[in-house]
């Protein structure tokens, strides 16, 4: 005779469909958390990136009385563009000085990332202009 107290081995669907459930949760909370610490992320290249070039327009004008629209006459604004992974860097003048500005690659890692830019004093801006 059997014992009527045998051993079940094993998870029922119920339970398993309660755990899927449960994660299914938890990846809703966590992934849009993780997207805006991503981009976030991306930004800041952006914001490190123009205060150097706002740094290297100050010397150039040190040395030169003017600010320069090309980011290769600045000392070391050959290696700019090759560090930089989501934002293409570009220097315009205007009447107050420059204007340095940063536009997102058209990469699909900087997707969502907002254009940035620097002013001549050293404002800076959450758009593609100063």
């Amino acid at each position: 005779m059997r014992n009527a107290h045998t051993r079940r081995q094993g998870f029922t669907l119920i339970e398993l469909m309660i755990v899927v459930v449960i994660i299914g949760i938890l990846a809703a909370i966590a992934i849009p958390k993780f997207s805006n610490v991503s981009k976030s992320a991306k930004e800041a290249e952006a914001a490190s990136i123009l205060n150097q070039v706002y740094t290297l327009e100050e010397r150039y004008k040190q040395q030169k009385d003017v600010y320069t629209t090309d980011i290769l006459q600045l000392e070391g604004g050959s290696e700019i563009e090759p560090d930089a992974k989501y934002y293409t860097f570009s220097v315009t003048s205007n009447a107050s000085g420059f204007c340095a500005v940063a536009s997102p690659t058209t990469a699909g890692d900087a997707a969502g990332v907002s254009p940035q830019s620097i002013d001549a004093y050293r404002q800076t801006f959450r758009t593609g202009s100063c």
